[in-house]
């Protein structure tokens, strides 16, 4: 072994602990930065050699620089980051919905029941005007909250889509970092090691990304990395970066649809979307907020058509029959409105949709495809089929409401998208202007003939189904105790069947041409002969039946089933909301603490640990010192040598 050797070994180590030192010097200065990963340097020693007698060590070199990191861990923080964010994006417009349904300017329950309150005091007084001027301004009150409500979602709806678009638009750019990354850390291994900052960059876009979306990803040999989207949508490719668009959707003009771009045009991938806050606004879009607009319409059609139907079966201060007191529920405008040809089909056909029952109306949309031969409606709640015909007007058993053909043909795949209570909500205003046109009373009074022997009387009188004009000639009903039925008086003549054992509070309906169905109840038994007049309540300015009969809606059951009364609708609403806003609170906060135990794992694995690297330091830094001490001999050996020499 040679003094040059030895030399040589000494300066190995002065270069090989210099990186080292290098090395740690590096991981210091990056402890704060987000995303590093660290590095350690390979120390490996020379091949040693063969002197004669025996093989002799030739120093240390380094073999490289490894960063230290654990995919596993790493694809565990991108899922847990992609799913923290979508429950955060999806709570905090949870959380604004139902901010919007409690505040003071926009819930529904003090004008709804400050409607109804109204109502009472016009029954209350019904011959003076100003308890009516009240109620007037409390419909109005009642309809511009539904309105104001309806427009405060549709803001949520637009904000919501600036927020889908900005963040397509942050995706787009993250996805073509990414890619450009590729191609640098491709060029960079070629004859050489890893560029682990490159790495490390790449790894970071690649976790932004997944706070916006929820992303997998495959390295290739090459060093690149392949990310995917949704149900393995292809995002990058080696150096290619696909983009996302954001478009009208086809199908369902009040939402947009994201999509998959390329030269033949773009593909929809919505529904194949999850994940980060592309899939947190997507999600509440496509549950809380339609449901919430849903039920809202809902509302607004059960309550419109209960209140337009009582009013319409009333008389007015001025004798007249009562019309609508808020818009009509199924407008021509708001038939149309809720049916949706698809953009894609081939055929003319224009459907209109009407609301027959709030009570069995849901909330949820529909469906109907076309096959040549009979049509398919599909509630897309629960991907339900519920119903199928080959030709319109069709009634939708158990749904509440009634398709029909409005103009033109449909084509063999053509689809429609049904939306029984869009724009109801929107549309709801007050009619009525005048305080005397509203209809306190019933149209019709009966008198009991002061000779009947019985024990009969009229406990209640209505009429509906009115035909708009008040009943003209008088109707009288005679009982026939053997037929156990009142004859009727003509018009409109015929019979009306009473048996005291099982009619008794019973509604008898009495058809009248011209008029309409005056409906009479009767209790206790008439003897033969016994009569009953029905005529026009013509200067009934003190009769509150109607009003009574109005503000008794306020406890009728009229959604749900049957089984939920307009306030218990609205509170549904607000519960619902609230539960599923809580809910995702709950979650959210759990897939935080998820999130936080990834991030320490990673940390653990790839972070920098201060005092590690102060011991590496040192350790490193004793090792160049001792490495300088080699040399300091070999080098006193060579200067000897030369003396030795006479040098």
């Amino acid at each position: 072994m040679t003094i040059s050797s030895l030399l040589n070994i000494g300066l190995s180590g002065l270069t090989a602990n210099q990186k080292a030192i290098r090395v740690t010097g590096h991981n210091i200065a990056n402890v704060n930065t987000p995303g590093y990963s660290r590095q350690e340097a390979l120390l490996a020693t020379y091949p040693e050699t063969w002197f004669g007698d025996g093989y002799f060590g030739a120093g240390v070199q380094v073999a490289g620089v490894r960063r230290i990191f654990d995919q596993f861990q790493i694809d565990r923080l991108n899922a847990d980051t992609a799913a923290a964010g979508q429950l955060r994006s999806y709570h905090q417009l949870a959380a604004e919905l139902e901010d919007l349904l409690g505040a003071a300017g926009t819930e529904l329950s003090a004008p709804l029941q400050g409607f109804f309150d109204a109502l009472g005091a016009v029954a209350a007084d019904p011959a003076s005007i100003a308890p009516r001027q009240v109620l007037l301004g409390r419909a109005e009150a009642l309809a511009g909250r539904i309105r104001a409500l309806d427009g405060r979602m549709q803001e949520m709806r637009n904000g919501l889509q600036t927020r889908l678009s900005d963040t397509v638009a942050e995706i787009n750019t993250l996805a073509s970092g990414i890619a450009g990354l590729n191609q640098e850390i491709a060029a960079a291994r070629v004859g050489r090691g890893q560029p682990n900052d490159l790495l490390d960059r790449r790894d970071a876009l690649v976790a932004r990304l997944a706070e916006k979306v929820g992303v997998t990803t495959v390295e290739q040999d090459n060093g690149m990395l392949n990310v995917f989207i949704g149900n393995g949508l292809n995002l990058v490719l080696g150096t290619t970066a696909n983009r996302l668009g954001v478009e009208a959707s086809g199908s369902d003009p009040q939402r947009v649809e994201v999509t998959l771009l390329h030269v033949a045009g773009s593909v929809p991938i919505t529904e194949q979307l999850q994940g980060g806050v592309l899939g947190g606004l997507l999600d509440f879009d496509r549950t809380l907020l339609g449901e919430a607009e849903a039920q809202l319409g809902r509302l607004a059609i059960g309550l419109t058509m209960a209140v337009n139907a009582q009013h319409a079966s009333g008389m007015n201060l001025r004798g007249e029959i009562g019309g609508l007191l808020f818009s009509d529920a199924n407008s021509a405008a708001l038939q149309d409105v809720r049916v949706s040809a698809d953009q894609r089909n081939t055929g003319s056909a224009a459907l209109t949709v009407t609301v027959d029952d709030p009570a069995q109306l849901g909330t949820s949309d529909y469906r109907l495809a076309y096959d040549g031969t009979q049509y398919t409606l599909m509630r897309l709640a629960d991907e339900t089929v519920v119903g199928t015909f080959a030709g319109f007007p069709q009634s939708i058993a158990g749904e509440g409401f009634t398709i029909d053909l409005a103009s033109g043909a449909p084509a063999a795949g053509d689809t429609f998208l049904i939306r029984p209570t869009a724009g109801a909500s929107r549309e709801m205003r007050l009619l009525l202007g005048d305080p005397e046109e509203f209809a306190a009373a019933v149209p019709v009074r009966s008198t009991a003939d002061a000779g009947n022997g019985g024990t009969a009387q009229v406990t209640a009188l209505s009429a509906q189904n009115l035909s708009g004009t008040a009943l003209g000639t008088p109707v009288t009903l005679t009982y026939d105790a053997g037929s156990q039925a009142f004859v009727v008086s003509n018009p409109p003549g015929g019979s009306l069947g009473y048996d005291p054992a099982t009619d008794a509070g019973t509604p008898l309906t009495l058809s009248v041409p011209g008029f309409g169905d005056v409906v009479i109840e009767f209790q206790g038994s008439p003897a033969q002969g016994d009569q009953f007049v029905v005529e026009s309540n013509a200067g009934g300015v003190g009769d509150n039946r109607n009003a009574l009969a109005l503000a008794a809606l306020q406890e009728t059951p009229l959604f749900n089933g049957g089984t939920a009364t307009p306030g218990a609708a609205y509170g549904q609403l607000v519960s619902a909301v609230g539960v599923r806003t809580s809910s995702a609170e709950l979650a959210r906060d759990a897939q935080e603490a998820l999130l936080r135990r990834s991030q320490e794992a990673r940390d653990a694995t790839s972070g920098v640990n201060l005092d590690e690297e102060a011991a590496n330091l040192l350790r490193f830094q004793q090792a160049y010192q001792a490495s300088a001490q080699v040399v300091a001999a070999a080098n006193q050996m060579f200067q000897t040598l030369l003396s030795a020499f006479g040098g």
